[in-house]
């Protein structure tokens, strides 16, 4: 009920707390980096001590880190304190309307929650799948480190670059579309996979697509919120992730009952395919688009 929680809420005070758009890329894309510097600690150390331990030791591992978590974020996470405003405002809920109104947000979302059943999968579904093929925690927890040891090595390069793309005056839904058909396709991957090495290789080729969807779906966040908005639309965006991980291994599951491995690989990439074909009509539905000479003259 509570995973990933955090998200939404970090979100938005990025949207509200940082100004630029090109700055909101570059701290998306290190806290991508950090969070996926985490999973590989955890996933060597996590399927070691699932093998050596049982998994009791997870759980009082993982209640510990959130509750540090917690400590930090009271402590330097700016905020407007919890005694500011004893009531919620109205002006709040109408925002909120407004927000849930407005078909730029859900088409981004839909085009990510596609995507990020993709992404989610990597840690949600990869486990049904190798289960399936006979595979135990540790072979699991080597997808973990290869996944994020990619991200260690990837993101101080593509985070400058996104970033100098973030600034610039077009939207990153060209991005946007290619993290799906990458996340896509590294899934679509690993449901053909048999094996510690090929199923590594997938999460592996998942990175890119990662990274170009955190980052690329910020950027365009903050482009179609009006500004005293941008943290709200930021948390809204933020539950997708939390629906893409119930979503995820719930369709595995129903794939790997109805066809096996082919299946599962199918719907994989059809999910990512699908999330990449909806930033079509989110590219021109932004005005900058819209009344560009190029547009105009076809």
């Amino acid at each position: 009920m509570v995973y990933d929680a955090a998200r939404p809420v970090v979100s938005a005070v990025i949207a509200d707390a940082i100004p630029t758009e090109a700055e909101q890329a570059r701290v998306n894309g290190w806290r991508h980096f950090a969070i996926n510097f985490g999973a590989a600690l955890t996933g060597a150390l996590g399927g070691f001590l699932a093998v050596h331990t049982g998994t009791g030791a997870l759980f009082w591992a993982n209640a510990a880190a959130c509750a540090a978590f917690g400590v930090v974020a009271l402590r330097f996470l700016p905020g407007r304190g919890i005694h500011a405003h004893p009531r919620v405002e109205r002006s709040g809920y109408r925002e909120a309307g407004e927000a849930l109104r407005d078909g730029r947000l859900w088409l981004l979302s839909l085009a990510s929650l596609c995507a990020l059943i993709c992404a989610g999968g990597v840690f949600t579904a990869l486990p049904i799948l190798m289960t399936a093929d006979g595979l135990d925690a540790a072979a699991y927890g080597t997808t973990q480190v290869a996944n994020g040891t990619a991200v260690v090595l990837l993101s101080p390069l593509l985070t400058p670059w996104l970033s100098d793309r973030a600034s610039a005056k077009r939207p990153m839904t060209g991005l946007l579309a290619a993290s799906g058909l990458i996340l896509g396709v590294a899934m679509g991957a690993a449901g053909l996979s048999d094996s510690t090495l090929s199923y590594s290789l997938a999460a592996t080729l998942a990175v890119p697509g990662e990274i170009l969807l955190f980052i690329a779906a910020g950027d365009l966040v903050t482009r179609i919120a009006p500004p005293q908005s941008r943290g709200l639309y930021a948390g809204l965006w933020g539950t997708n992730l939390a629906m893409a991980i119930m979503i995820a291994p719930v369709m595995t599951a129903w794939a790997l009952d109805h066809g096996g491995g082919l299946t599962a690989s199918a719907v994989s990439f059809g999910t990512g395919l699908v999330g990449a074909a909806l930033c079509w009509p989110l590219h021109f539905s932004f005005p900058e688009i819209k009344t560009s000479p190029a547009i105009r003259e076809s």
